[in-house]
């Protein structure tokens, strides 16, 4: 899969929540990119267990997810850079 960018829980968090100090940076910084950025579980763990059982951020996190704006990918070995020691 081709993707354009990778986003974590920190830049996820900080797009849903407007009152986020990294709010306007990150959008700035993720608005010129080509959609869908790429993600993975692991990054889902971390964005909902941050998020807590506060309901109206589960809500918003599932749907950023499912807005097609994010890829969830797992990250294998064939993935990892091999290194010339």
């Amino acid at each position: 899969m081709a993707v354009n960018g990778l986003i974590d829980t920190g830049a996820i968090l900080a797009l849903l929540d407007r009152d986020d100090r990294w709010h306007a940076m990150c959008v700035d910084a993720f608005s010129p990119l080509r959609l869908p950025l790429l993600t993975s579980p692991a990054i889902l763990t971390g964005l909902f267990h941050l998020v807590g059982d506060r309901p109206r951020e589960v809500d918003a996190a599932w749907a950023f997810l499912r807005s097609g704006s994010v890829s969830v990918a797992s990250i294998g070995e064939v993935d990892l850079p091999v290194l010339n020691s």
